[in-house]
């Protein structure tokens, strides 16, 4: 092998642990910040995982906040009481539905989802699971949780 060869190969080797050398040195750099903060890394990993258990309430207590305007709206839109609403009592509640706090209203969405036709209450129902519901990518979702909102 000449020397040319054997350069080349040294680069190449060279490349490809020059990232792995980058990655110890962050991984350095990172254990003595932890070390002269007195902090050792089990305890920010028990951290992390409180603050993980933390935000999954939030989140379930916005969305049960939610789901309670949502069903309260819901009633109130349906104005004549026989659990079934009718074109203008569809039209209210989207603008119902519109005014939430805590949560973004895609009306497109629910017009795509719900159709023209007069909304029984297993429609509605339907609604509701899509807003609990986290398998349906965000774009398709009718509702859009928005907790900041709620802060002002």
């Amino acid at each position: 092998m000449d020397d040319d060869a054997r350069k080349s190969d040294s680069l190449q080797l060279f490349s490809i642990f020059s990232p792995l050398n980058r990655l110890e040195g962050v991984e350095a750099a990172l254990t003595q910040i932890a070390k002269d903060a007195n902090t050792d890394s089990t305890r920010l990993v028990k951290i992390v995982t409180e603050m993980k258990d933390i935000q999954a309430k939030i989140k379930a207590n916005l969305e049960r906040e939610v789901m309670q305007s949502v069903l309260q709206v819901l009633v109130q839109a349906d104005s004549n009481q026989d659990f079934c609403l009718n074109a203008g009592e569809k039209e209210m509640l989207v603008l119902r539905l519109s005014s939430l706090p805590g949560v973004a209203f895609d009306e497109k969405n629910f017009r795509k989802m719900m159709g023209s036709k007069d909304l029984k209450l297993s429609d509605l129902m339907g609604m509701l699971r899509n807003l609990m519901d986290d398998g349906i990518p965000e774009n398709d979702n009718i509702f859009h949780l928005q907790p900041a909102s709620l802060l002002k």
